[in-house]
């Protein structure tokens, strides 16, 4: 059942752009749609390369979400798939976030891998409630650059060719200082 909707933007909840959402849209429109009896679905995200070594600091992945399901029946869980075949739930959550909301989840742990991010909902077969929306999710990661010593002897000019970081330029300029 997950798929783009523009329903809660209609509400004014989130910004005007689709959030994925784990529901069926109301009929007729302007009211609350609902996920169905016995549901379960997931929503992946694209391959998420932590390996490269200039991540220096904490990883850590942002969710924004409005969560509406039956507490304690109706779970919507967040995964972390490795490439080595490892799924390890960081967090379940039921009952309902009020509105939109910004969860944060440390990824320290899968430095040096290759990972995707599972969003799956259940449902068990009775009551039900409007269901999940996702609307924002961002890996947030900080860069490092490589440590260049620059002791007392006279220099002529600076190092060359220094690597700032995988995704950093080079420098490649000599200046002579007087």
């Amino acid at each position: 059942e997950w798929h783009l909707s523009k329903l809660k933007t209609l509400f004014g909840d989130t910004t005007p752009v689709d959030a994925f959402y784990f529901g069926t849209e109301p009929t007729p429109p302007g009211t609350v749609g609902q996920y169905q009896n016995n549901a379960q679905g997931s929503l992946f995200s694209p391959e998420i390369d932590l390996s490269d070594p200039a991540l220096v600091g904490d990883i850590d992945v942002v969710i924004d979400h409005y969560l509406r399901s039956e507490s304690g029946f109706d779970f919507a869980d967040i995964y972390v798939n490795t490439s080595e075949g490892e799924r390890v739930l960081i967090d379940r959550l039921d009952g309902s976030t009020g509105g939109f909301t910004f969860n944060r989840y440390s990824l320290n742990a899968y430095r040096g891998q290759l990972i995707t991010l599972e969003f799956e909902f259940t449902s068990d077969g009775s009551v039900t409630e409007e269901g999940w929306f996702i609307d924002y999710i961002a890996v947030e990661v900080e860069r490092g650059v490589e440590q260049v010593i620059v002791n007392t002897v006279p220099q002529n000019g600076f190092k060359k060719n220094v690597e700032l970081g995988s995704s950093l330029p080079t420098c490649s300029e000599t200046n002579d200082f007087g």
